[in-house]
């Protein structure tokens, strides 16, 4: 990972979705937990304290992820978590992404949770775009 690069982390955010293929979890919204990590570029010094400068809004990725999972149901919990990464390095100013998701399984009973973690990297000639620049 590149020196320049700092992280901004994002622990247990909560979300409610329908996730799942079993018949007890089918249009049943559940509660889903999403851990991610952002690698952006340093803010300049000299643009310190400024809000002009901030490389990636954790509260407008958080809404961006919020609209994502109550836009439709998702049959996998890999798919949910590729899609928000890809929000994340399409829609916002940052080199890479690293997601997690957890769900709760309602057809699981002895199982605490599960997860799905994804790296995902801009593209290496995309720009930057969207919200959080």
């Amino acid at each position: 990972m590149n020196a320049e690069l700092d992280k901004i982390i994002c622990r247990s955010l909560s979300y409610e979705c329908e996730i799942g293929f079993h018949a007890c979890e089918s249009h049943i919204p559940q509660r889903i937990s999403v851990d991610l990590v952002a690698w952006v570029s340093r803010i300049p010094e000299d643009q310190a304290e400024q809000t002009a400068a901030i490389r990636f809004d954790y509260y407008e990725a958080n809404q961006a992820i919020k609209k994502l999972c109550a836009a439709r149901s998702f049959t996998l919990l890999e798919t949910l978590t590729e899609q928000i990464a890809r929000e994340l390095v399409d829609g916002f100013a940052v080199h890479a992404v690293e997601v997690a998701v957890t769900k709760y399984p309602l057809d699981m009973p002895n199982a605490a949770s599960v997860s799905y973690v994804c790296y995902r990297e801009r593209a290496a000639s995309a720009g930057s775009a969207g919200p959080g620049q």
